[in-house]
């Protein structure tokens, strides 16, 4: 990738960015296009904005999981939210049943 970006395609300077990347994978990517740390690579985590809830689990039944913590006190009152999936069939099926299981919810007052 990196001889094709420098050398096919004239690129002289490469900026990378990630949000989600580990500090492992991101000095992988930056090995393969031979970007050295003498070059200037930085890696730096950043922190979660205060303006945003974080939310994992691991439960076995997914679905009524996330229905249930959407309903729920932490994000009930909330006025959008992002809910990511790994796959785009995953995506469309979880936006149907959100779509039938919050039909007609109404949104508490944020406190």
């Amino acid at each position: 990738l990196c001889k094709v970006l420098r050398e096919r395609l004239g690129v002289k300077c490469l900026l990378g960015l990630t949000a989600t990347a580990t500090l492992s994978t991101a000095l992988d990517i930056a090995q393969h296009l031979g970007i050295s740390d003498k070059d200037g690579i930085a890696v730096r985590s950043a922190a979660v904005p205060p303006n945003l809830n974080l939310s994992v689990s691991t439960d076995g039944e997914k679905d009524q999981a996330l229905v249930s913590l959407l309903k729920g006190d932490r994000f009930g009152c909330l006025d959008s939210i992002i809910v990511y999936c790994t796959r785009r069939e995953e995506t469309v099926r979880v936006a149907a049943l959100l779509r039938t299981c919050l039909q007609g919810v109404v949104l508490r007052e944020n406190t």
